[in-house]
């Protein structure tokens, strides 16, 4: 599946001591969320971060996206809330993201 290739591509570029950039985080938080791998994406983002990478709107969209459709509505407002700390502007993706988290958990009052 895509989100297995992309975690093995970035072992490989770690392995050849090559920097991925954010948009390479990205696209595989990306490929695990269609999966359905919500915890995958998390972790990637946090391992995105201690690589180096500056985390973006587009990754932090895409790991929320990926918790939300996982009914990890604390996870992405974990990711929401250190979105912010990091000084990254939400936009309306992310918002969507973030209401979509709330309603899919039952909490659609929260939102």
């Amino acid at each position: 599946e895509q989100w297995a290739r992309s975690l093995r591509l970035l072992q490989e570029a770690a392995e050849r001591r090559l920097r991925p950039t954010v948009v390479t985080w990205s696209a595989a938080v990306s490929a695990c969320g269609g999966a359905g791998r919500w915890q995958e994406a998390l972790g990637l983002v946090q391992q995105a971060r201690l690589c180096g990478a500056a985390p973006n709107a587009v990754l932090y969209n895409s790991a929320i996206s990926a918790c939300s459709a996982g009914g990890a509505w604390d996870s992405a407002l974990w990711l929401f809330d250190d979105m912010q700390q990091q000084r990254v502007a939400p936009d309306t993706i992310t918002y969507n993201a973030m209401i979509g988290a709330y309603e899919r958990s039952g909490r659609w009052e929260s939102a």
